[in-house]
């Protein structure tokens, strides 16, 4: 278990850095993507601490939600996080008419480091 968490905190922090060098190019749309990303690792990450998993977005979502943001564990601030991240994401991944802003693209980062910087460490203080 402590391998497979750090492989997550490890990936998503690639993720992160990845979201910031596509900003810096100026590519806003895959700059959310990979923001996104970076926070779905740790949303993994969490549930994969109580041995669960699951192949859609939406169920990972949906459980970190309900166990983690509505039981205190985590601020509800980061479920809007989550659905800042994952709107952009969208739009970034499949939409060809409208496109990702620098503004949004930088606040994409600014939530998934903050969220990086909460949850990397409760990772890392469960596999001790």
């Amino acid at each position: 278990m402590k391998e497979e968490i750090e492989a997550v905190i490890n990936k998503s922090l690639r993720a992160v850095k990845s979201a910031q060098r596509e900003f810096d190019a100026g590519d806003y749309d895959y700059a959310c993507s990979r923001a996104y990303y970076a926070v779905f690792y740790l949303l993994e990450g969490v549930l994969l601490l109580d041995k669960k998993a699951f192949s859609k977005h939406s169920a990972v979502i949906s459980v970190f939600n309900k166990d983690y943001i509505k039981t205190g564990i985590f601020t509800v601030e980061f479920s809007k996080y989550i659905k800042y991240l994952l709107k952009r994401r969208e739009i970034g991944d499949y939409s060809f008419s409208i496109r990702v802003g620098k503004k949004d693209a930088e606040n994409c980062i600014i939530k998934a480091k903050d969220m990086f910087d909460v949850i990397s460490p409760y990772l890392k203080s469960k596999i001790v």
